[in-house]
């Protein structure tokens, strides 16, 4: 196999099995080992967002809040939004196009105190895009008609045959095996040994903490310039990453 490769679910499973010396399945089951190895990709794709994805909203004036779930089910947390107006939404003769900016209810109650009761008006298309709660947006000032919203979002990765690819890059693929084996000790049961999944653990964390120093050498952040009103603009709609115990 190429370094460059990515591991399948079951070259994941595989390996788990070969190093836990149960190859049909006699103590752990797939489900058990498959759940694990989604837990291992669901860390790395929540600390590092490798998969991004995409998604489009019809709207109308008739609607004012948005369920994130209607958008798109996969989606982790927002971040670029595009509104687009006109009868070609989508191609060269859109009406208007533009990056909506992300607000908080409390800078909208700063800027206009009656923002609630703006009506829609022709040909006054929304700017902000906010949030009443988690599981839902909504644009200001209200939409007019219809047309399309562009979503850009990190996506929830789910391996599911064995035949899906773990989301993240392939240098990061050997701390897989490192992790489904501290889960897999330290399960509660006939199987359990708390010595091997300690020192699975602390091998699975020496990975993670190479992971981010890799991470942090090819991947740094945008440079200041690309986040215009810091906090109250780029990041209001990014939530703090649920960052595991170890780090």
């Amino acid at each position: 196999m190429a370094l460059s490769t990515q591991y399948t679910l079951a070259q994941i499973r595989a390996m788990a099995r070969r190093e836990l010396l149960d190859p049909d399945g006699k103590w752990w089951s797939n489900d058990e080992l498959d759940q694990y190895a989604n837990d291992w990709n669901d860390t790395l794709q929540t600390q590092y967002e490798f998969v991004w994805s995409t998604a489009t909203l019809t709207f109308t004036d008739t609607t004012t809040q948005y369920a994130l779930t209607s958008i798109a089910p996969d989606i982790m947390r927002l971040d670029g939004v595009w509104f687009c107006a006109g009868t070609n939404t989508g191609t060269a003769t859109d009406t208007s196009t533009g990056r909506l900016s992300p607000r908080s209810m409390a800078d909208l109650d700063t800027f206009q105190r009656d923002w609630r009761g703006v009506l829609p008006i022709a040909n006054i298309y929304p700017i902000i895009v906010y949030q009443q709660n988690a599981q839902s947006v909504s644009f200001w000032p209200p939409p007019t008609g219809t047309g399309t919203v562009y979503f850009e979002y990190p996506a929830i990765v789910t391996m599911t045959a064995g035949t899906s690819t773990m989301c993240a890059p392939a240098w990061t693929r050997y701390s897989a095996i490192q992790y489904i084996l501290y889960r897999a000790y330290a399960r509660f049961g006939s199987t359990q040994n708390l010595g091997k999944a300690a020192r699975y653990r602390k091998a699975w964390e020496r990975q993670f903490l190479l992971i981010q120093k890799f991470y942090d050498g090819y991947w740094p952040d945008m440079t200041e310039m690309l986040r215009p009103g810091r906090k109250w603009a780029g990041n209001i709609l990014r939530t703090k990453p649920a960052w595991p115990v170890w780090r």
